[in-house]
């Protein structure tokens, strides 16, 4: 009889990526277990691409909202996080309760919460569950975030881990179409294409528009044969319209915002001679494609949120991202496209 797992990630889009070594390393070793697991609406279509989970379950979580841990000695910062947590519990209850009595009509050989956050672990106490795991220990090491994830499952007895590349998730044939229009449209096909995300949900891990707009327009005077792409939310559209609307020359931009989902996003990186962009959701899905990244860091940690594979320049200004100069973004962007 096959056993049944249950896991929470409730987490964004690039916890989610993070996590996708794990999964693929727990279906390997574990071929004939069901594994089941909770994710927010926000990354159903890449849990449904991911061929290692039986059965995707949707849940917004209230309690996992987008916060900056700056360090572990911030006092103060931990003290608001921790009221902030029982804050969205008292003002979410009903939602919050009616999940839990979700969770507790089945049961589970094994429970995991695939993150080092508190909020999925408040959850895992009430899971009915023989074995439960969680990455809390591991929540202020400094220590790539991906591979805190395999620790907490190598407790299961995992003889082998497994590393990810975009090949590994079932993407439909009308994403890679719907792409290859896009390209073939705009006529980019003989371009170098520079991919970039301007803007993150949190202001303090966003490059500033002004330097944005400097840099592209340095990019456009100096380079030949280039076509800039930006990419974003469907929120992120009318800042990006705004943006390209201020550069000197807007031949070759482009406005993808919006336009294209999760995974066609995924493919157009994967298509690109350059991903560039802040801490955020497009980094990480450029980190399972082979195109080159450039990474802009300001007050969250590249050891453990930074890309890990080799084509990769991380630029960090601690606690300040504002002062990365665009002259030294655009020297490493030369070392790619010449």
């Amino acid at each position: 009889m096959s056993k049944r797992l249950l896991i929470l990630k409730l987490e964004h889009i690039g916890d989610y990526i993070l996590s996708l070594p794990t999964l693929k390393t727990l279906k390997k070793n574990f071929p004939k277990w069901q594994i089941n697991i909770v994710v927010g609406a926000w990354n159903k279509q890449l849990a449904q691409a991911t061929p290692y989970v039986d059965k995707v379950i949707i849940f917004n979580d209230p309690l996992s909202k987008r916060r900056i841990n700056l360090t572990k000695k911030n006092y103060f910062y931990r003290f608001l996080s921790s009221f902030m947590m029982l804050f969205n519990l008292l003002i979410n209850g009903k939602k919050i309760l009616s999940f839990i009595l979700m969770l507790r009509k089945y049961s589970y050989d094994t429970a995991i919460s695939l993150s080092t956050k508190r909020a999925p672990a408040f959850y895992l106490g009430f899971i009915k569950s023989g074995v439960k795991l969680s990455g809390l220990k591991w929540r202020n090491t400094e220590e790539n975030e991906a591979k805190k994830l395999l620790k907490i499952i190598r407790q299961l007895g995992i003889k082998k881990e497994y590393k990810i590349s975009l090949s590994d998730l079932n993407i439909k044939k009308k994403y890679l179409k719907h792409v290859n229009n896009l390209i073939n449209k705009y006529k980019l096909i003989n371009k170098e294409m520079i991919v970039i995300h301007p803007f993150t949900p949190i202001k303090e891990k966003t490059w500033p528009i002004d330097n944005w707009i400097t840099l592209i327009n340095i990019i456009i005077k100096k380079m030949k044969n280039v076509a800039i792409v930006f990419i974003g939310s469907k929120k992120d559209s009318k800042k990006i319209k705004h943006l390209v609307s201020l550069l000197q020359n807007k031949d070759f931009v482009y406005n993808f915002a919006g336009k294209i989902n999760l995974l066609e996003t995924l493919i157009l990186i994967d298509r690109t001679n350059l991903f560039l962009g802040c801490d955020s959701g497009p980094l990480h899905l450029a980190g399972i494609t082979s195109t080159p990244i450039i990474a802009l860091f300001g007050p969250t940690n590249p050891k453990i949120w930074g890309p890990v594979r080799k084509k990769n320049v991380v630029i960090i200004k601690e606690g300040n991202i504002a002062s990365i100069k665009t002259s030294r973004v655009f020297k490493f962007i030369k070392e790619f496209i010449r």
